[in-house]
């Protein structure tokens, strides 16, 4: 200024999508049937539209391979963003492709989804 003041800031910039982001992962992603029973560890990372963890977010978690019922959970992300299911699955599923899903939801900022393939070989 005039009088010969200085001052600093120091700005951060996060750039995040713009949209909520959801993403699936699991502990494996392909299994022998001869595994089988086999506990299987799912997790959902979800992230608000800024890129930043968003806490609290209901997360429905779906398991769905050939031979066996439908399997689903629900779960909400802790402060890192972060929900985890654990589940088996049985003696009995058939070989094939198969999926793990994620719906989830906000009242902030609405759904999103994700999958990933589950397969059984022989």
């Amino acid at each position: 200024d005039p009088a010969g003041n200085m001052n600093e800031i120091e700005l951060v910039v996060r750039r995040g999508s713009g949209e909520l982001a959801a993403s699936l992962g699991a502990s494996f992603y392909r299994i022998k049937r001869a595994n089988l029973p086999a506990d299987i560890r799912l997790t959902a990372t979800v992230d608000d539209p800024d890129g930043k963890p968003l806490a609290d977010a209901r997360v429905t978690f779906t398991l769905s391979v050939p031979g066996i019922n439908t399997i689903t959970s629900d779960g909400v992300t802790d402060a890192n963003g972060r929900a985890v299911w654990e589940t088996t699955i049985p003696k009995g599923a058939d070989p094939g492709g198969g999926y793990a899903t994620i719906l989830v939801r906000t009242d902030a900022f609405g759904r999103t989804t994700d999958r990933t393939p589950i397969t059984i070989t022989k």
